[in-house]
């Protein structure tokens, strides 16, 4: 297993926790017109940006009825999770396949496996820190455009997301080297390490905002964990 290169951070995160206005200017920056295009970010509750054991990461997200402009889908704050409180069948929520509080009672396979997966490590999914590696929705991986151009400019959000969360594991979601994100995160533990700077005090240095390996889920899982 491979350790996660450091992370840089910018002024831009001035504490130990996000808001919705920051997580937009962030992507505004970031990704500029492709900030308009459809997908989703985070697939947990912003209160999931702060330290933690674990940080999940997908691929992209696939192209549901579900998925919104990414500015519209930083909105959900506390105890909230993509795999317990997202229909991916319908437009609109509530749904038929919630229950009175607002939680999943059918769920899309993908998200069953998720669940039991947070489950193997004594977690809930609404207490890990999830994300796609590319936030941006396509109706297979093979068929997401400029794969690479997006990849590197979601990098530097997770970077951000990363220098926040700190994890001493980064669980990656999927099957198989090509089109996933362990792939990409690989890739990233293979470059040298970058200066790396404290979000919370500019004149002390950060050396340890890293994690310590990241792991495909086939390893911690009872089973592979396919990519829907």
């Amino acid at each position: 297993m491979n350790r996660i290169v450091g992370v840089t951070t910018s002024n831009r995160v001035k504490n130990n926790r996000v808001d919705q206005g920051e997580l937009n200017q962030l992507l505004k920056e970031l990704l500029r017109n492709d900030a308009s295009q459809r997908g989703w970010v985070p697939y947990s509750g912003l209160d999931t940006l702060k330290q933690g054991a674990y940080y999940f990461m997908g691929y992209n997200p696939r192209t549901d009825p579900a998925n919104r402009p990414l500015l519209e889908t930083t909105n959900n704050a506390h105890d909230w999770s993509a795999y317990t409180r997202q229909c991916w069948r319908c437009r609109q929520e509530p749904c038929e396949h919630m229950d009175a509080a607002g939680r999943l009672n059918q769920r899309e396979p993908h998200q069953n496996r998720v669940i039991e997966l947070a489950g193997l490590l004594g977690r809930r999914p609404e207490c890990i820190f999830s994300a796609n590696a590319i936030f941006i929705e396509s109706p297979t991986a093979r068929d997401l455009q400029n794969a690479e151009g997006l990849w590197d400019k979601c990098w530097q959000g997770h970077q951000k997301f990363l220098a926040l969360v700190r994890p001493k594991w980064i669980i990656c979601l999927g099957n198989g080297e090509e089109h996933g994100s362990f792939q990409l995160m690989r890739q990233q533990a293979e470059e040298p390490e970058p200066t790396v700077s404290n979000p919370c005090h500019a004149d002390r240095p950060l050396t340890t905002a890293r994690a310590n390996c990241f792991v495909h889920t086939s390893i911690l899982a009872k089973r592979p964990c396919r990519k829907m």
